[in-house]
């Protein structure tokens, strides 16, 4: 195996299993008895840790690749929902943890709305992003 393809491997598992993992921050937001803030924390965390590595393996790829897909305006499109992910990523992250400093439980907290619109912008973002990278409209 060369390493184009170690480095495209290891996007795009860190891309199911790290990522995917927005899919059950979003379920636990929209059922707010059934959530578990700690959880939601550390998943919170985990896809952060995710996105670095996304972002590094990417670039990674695109040098390797020599840069042939810079002028395709779905890699650029997906560029900046990626960036976008990440500030949406960030400020659910920092509600989730005003919410947490409270301590009142998610249902009753005055952030539990803006803490389920962040979800699902994120969920919202993330497919948009793989339905550019993988069919590659334009």
């Amino acid at each position: 195996m060369d390493l184009y393809a170690f480095v495209a491997g290891l996007h795009v598992i860190v891309a199911v299993g790290g990522l995917g993992q927005i899919s059950a921050i979003g379920v636990m937001s929209r059922k707010p008895k059934l959530a578990n803030l700690e959880l939601m924390r550390q998943l919170f965390r985990a896809v952060g840790g995710s996105l670095v590595v996304m972002l590094i393996t990417g670039v990674i790829l695109m040098l390797m690749s020599n840069g042939i897909f810079e002028h395709a305006w779905w890699l650029r499109i997906a560029i900046i929902l990626f960036l976008g992910l990440g500030a949406v990523h960030g400020i659910g992250q920092g509600t989730l943890k005003k919410i947490i400093a409270t301590g009142q439980p998610l249902e009753s907290s005055p952030l539990h709305g803006k803490l389920r619109t962040m979800s699902l912008l994120s969920s919202i973002l993330l497919v948009v992003m793989v339905y550019l990278m993988e069919a590659k409209p334009f």
